[in-house]
């Protein structure tokens, strides 16, 4: 399912798994058009929560330790 597909469903629910789906396995070089297109989308606060949910796993990830 390409981000073109996500936007044609009416579920903004739907299309915020499917976002986080995407953003989750996007490759670093690609990461940043990803989230340009996501922020696309009509709902532009369910986008941001999407790019936010995603940059707060994505932080999580690279730093393990402790602190």
């Amino acid at each position: 399912m390409h981000v073109h597909d996500v936007l044609q469903n009416p579920d903004a629910h739907v299309r915020f798994a499917a976002y986080l789906e995407k953003l989750g396995h996007v490759a670093d070089a690609s990461e940043a058009s990803l989230v340009n297109r996501v922020l696309t989308d009509p709902d532009l606060t369910m986008a941001q929560s999407a790019v936010l949910r995603h940059l707060d796993l994505r932080a999580a990830s690279l730093h393990l330790g402790p602190a």
